[in-house]
């Protein structure tokens, strides 16, 4: 599917993982852990625009739709607050890599001006004819800036470990806010040190790494530093489940699709139960709780392009 082909890059510092193929190196020029080398920019355009959901994700549409008053209430909407609160009210909205249009769907319906982009046919196809949201069907990198305009926020889940140049695309997306505007990036929160006393208590090898799709391996730290090095200020950090604890409970889910689909609907009955008993805001305080002490699956950064930055 990918080929390999010799680095032509210069990236040194320690190496956190070594594969027959490729190394993930703690990057000191970079500042943040990445393959090297990494895929080539053909391989991947290829496997985004249908492999990865016709082949590496068949079910992820069905399944989330199935899902979807979950991803609503407990994801959707703490995004769709936040942002209004730290906006000031809603605006015009841009999902880099919007799926099925499921976010967009739900920013639509609180008055949000929504577009999104998204390089996978399937995908595409979903967002358009049955979430029925604008989309453009491109990868962020070629599209044009002058014809997508100015935005309030730009939301980024699950992209930025995909992508090869995340400066660029990070420094890209400043120039498509407005002053004031705001970036929301959701990324898998890699080398956490629950990560580490798993792979120490139960002797796993790195089980996060996928390679070669996912390229970058960021901390909040290593996050929060890149986006202050392209013009950001970070406004706020959130965190997801520690699913890790799963596995130091016993449930070992690597590698076992239905021990993980059972751990996914442990971990959603306990969020939906906290918000129906009215305590949604008690369990997001314990996330961002655990986002300070640089714990959660996934990490969520909120980062703004302040008034007056420049480009």
């Amino acid at each position: 599917m990918f080929n390999v082909e010799p680095s032509k890059e210069s990236h040194s510092g320690k190496v956190l993982h070594q594969a027959e193929n490729f190394r993930v190196v703690e990057c000191a020029d970079c500042g943040f852990a990445h393959l090297d080398p990494k895929p080539p920019a053909a391989d991947l355009k290829r496997f985004y625009e249908g492999t990865f959901y016709d082949e590496a994700n068949p079910d992820y549409l069905v399944k989330t739709e199935r899902e979807i008053g979950y991803w609503n209430r407990a994801v959707y909407g703490v995004k769709e607050r936040n942002l209004r609160n730290l906006l000031g009210g809603t605006g015009r909205i841009l999902d880099i890599g919007c799926c099925g249009g499921f976010f967009l769907r739900y920013f639509a319906d609180r008055g949000w001006d929504i577009l999104g982009l998204e390089p996978g046919r399937s995908a595409y196809e979903w967002a358009t004819q049955k979430s029925r949201v604008p989309a453009k069907q491109m990868f962020f990198e070629l599209a044009s800036e002058a014809e997508l305009g100015l935005f309030d926020a730009v939301h980024l889940a699950f992209v930025m470990e995909h992508v090869r140049e995340p400066k660029e695309f990070l420094r890209k997306t400043y120039r498509l806010l407005k002053p004031g505007g705001v970036v929301c990036i959701e990324v898998p929160n890699d080398f956490n040190p629950l990560q580490a006393v798993v792979t120490a208590a139960l002797s796993k090898e790195p089980y996060w790494i996928c390679a070669p799709d996912h390229i970058n391996y960021f901390t909040f730290d290593s996050l929060e530093a890149l986006l202050e090095n392209c013009g950001f200020r970070v406004l706020r950090r959130d965190a997801t489940f520690p699913l890790e604890l799963f596995l130091l409970m016993g449930d070992d889910y690597v590698g076992n699709e239905r021990v993980g689909l059972a751990c996914h609907e442990r971990r959603m009955r306990m969020e939906e139960r906290l918000y129906e008993e009215g305590a949604g805001e008690l369990l997001e305080k314990i996330y961002a709780d655990l986002a300070r002490r640089g714990l959660g699956r996934q990490m969520i950064l909120y980062a703004q392009r302040p008034q007056g930055g420049t480009v």
